[in-house]
This record gives C-alpha cells, sequence and structure tokens, in this order.
C-alpha cells in the first residue's frame, strides 16, 4: 500500500512551556506530526478540538501542517465522541502520548479507539507500513522495544522519545491556515463554543513510599527486575479485590 493511498490525521494539543508559560506545541504532538508526515505526506489532516485562536497552533504550521482543523470543543467526554465522528473514513489515528495542561489524563486515545472500535497500541516511537499492515515500534519499560503488526485502521499515541526531525520555517507558519470545522451530527452531540478550560489538578499516581537506601534504588534501576507483585490467578473477584485493597492499606494508600 503506498502512502498515496492511505488516509492519516494527527490530533494535536496546546501547550505551555513549564518555566515560562508561553505557548508551545507539546513535544509528543510534535513527534506525532513528524510520524504522521512520513506515514500519509501530503495526505495528512492535523486536527485540533478546542480554540481556533490558541497561538499555539502556528506552532505545527511552521513545522510543516498546512492546514489545521479546528473542532470548538472542550469538554473532555462530547471531544472524543465529536473526533470519532470526523475520523470514522480515516485510517491511521495518531496522538501524542499525553496533552499538556491541567486536567490531562492521557485518556484521549483510549476513549477515541473506544468510540470506533479500533485497535489503539501507546508509547509509539515509529511506524512503517507492510503488505497491508501497519508494524510499529512501541518502546517499554527499562528502555525496551519492541514489534508489533496492526490493521491499518488503528490509533496510535506516540511517544515524546519518537524521532521529530522537523524544521521550523516562519513562512510555512504565516502561510499556513487555521480553519474552524463544523463537527459532524451524531447521536447526542452538541458543540459548544470554545471557552477556557478548568484549571483542575493533574491526577496523582498512586504510590507505596520507597523505604530503600539510595544504592538499592541504584541497582533497581541498572539491573533487570527478578521478583514482582503477587498475581493472583485463583479465586473469586472478592477475593482479588480484597488482595488490592489489602496492599493498599498495608501501604498506608487508602484510610479506611
Amino acid at each position: 500500500m503506498s502512502p498515496e493511498s492511505i488516509s492519516a490525521a494527527v490530533l494535536v494539543s496546546a501547550g505551555r512551556h513549564p518555566v515560562s508559560g508561553l505557548p508551545r506545541a507539546p513535544g509528543a504532538d510534535v513527534a506525532a506530526l513528524a510520524l504522521g508526515l512520513r506515514l500519509a505526506q501530503d495526505q495528512l489532516r492535523v486536527i485540533h478540538a478546542g480554540d481556533p485562536d490558541e497561538p499555539a497552533l502556528r506552532d505545527y504550521l511552521a513545522l510543516g501542517a498546512t492546514r489545521i482543523e479546528v473542532l470548538p470543543v472542550r469538554d473532555g467526554s462530547e471531544r472524543a465522541r465529536v473526533l470519532a465522528c470526523c475520523l470514522e473514513s480515516v485510517d491511521i489515528i495518531l496522538t501524542g502520548r499525553r496533552a499538556e495542561g491541567p486536567g490531562s489524563d492521557g485518556l484521549l486515545p483510549y476513549a477515541l479507539a473506544h468510540e470506533l472500535c479500533l485497535p489503539m497500541a501507546g508509547d509509539i516511537l515509529d511506524a512503517e507500513v507492510e503488505h497491508d499492515r501497519l508494524v510499529v515500534r512501541q518502546l517499554l519499560p527499562r528502555g525496551g522495544r519492541r514489534r508489533l503488526a496492526l490493521p491499518i485502521r488503528s490509533v496510535l499515541a506516540v511517544h515524546p522519545m519518537a524521532p521529530k526531525g522537523l524544521g521550523y520555517a516562519y513562512a510555512r507558519r504565516i502561510a499556513g491556515k487555521i480553519e474552524t470545522i463544523v463537527p459532524a451530527a451524531g447521536p447526542g452531540i452538541e458543540a459548544r463554543p470554545a471557552g477556557p478550560a478548568p484549571l483542575l489538578g493533574r491526577a496523582g499516581r498512586l504510590s507505596a513510599p520507597d523505604t530503600r537506601s539510595a544504592h538499592e534504588r541504584m541497582m533497581a534501576a541498572v539491573a533487570p527486575r527478578l521478583e514482582g507483585g503477587a498475581v493472583v490467578s485463583n479465586g473469586s473477584p472478592l477475593d482479588k479485590a480484597q488482595v488490592i485493597l489489602t496492599y493498599l492499606r498495608d501501604n498506608r494508600l487508602v484510610d479506611f
């Protein structure tokens, strides 16, 4: 299958520099854009769900996108449904690993794959089309890599470490177009005017306190893990839930 016959879309978000607070294109979304341009070339669609006046979108134009389609929606659950209606005929859907900013949880690729009933793979470093299938390279913990074969129609969440290789051109930043499009109608979907997102705190990950020494933590980072947690494969769902609850209580992650 040639790149001309493949339709692809990349979903981009608006980020902010962690120090200056200035608008910018997040690294994972830039990597997704670079991968999309390699896969679909001029057939790539660049889509943003949010504010059409977001200044960070101009960075994507400068990096090679000629046109950005903006869906003026802001609600998280509504965003996945509206995007699904617009991407029903697209083969490869690319996103960053997660958006930047308050309230971003990294669940949009999973929600979108659920809406479209498509397979989804995360932490993607590279992808190529081989004999009517999509072969991707995925980043694993501790620097591992693995190759996966997926159908052409798939959702890929690209890792920030994926190669970018895009040149920044101010002339493209000026010449590119940002166009607001009307979301496709669907059951229970109603577009809302874009506005400031609510300032929600990012959810923290529950983790047990680490009581190891610095040397033990260093050795655990460089040596392969030989022991893991308990695997409970037998028993009822209630028994398995009790094991999880016991772990949370023993490590003081819950107080009930």
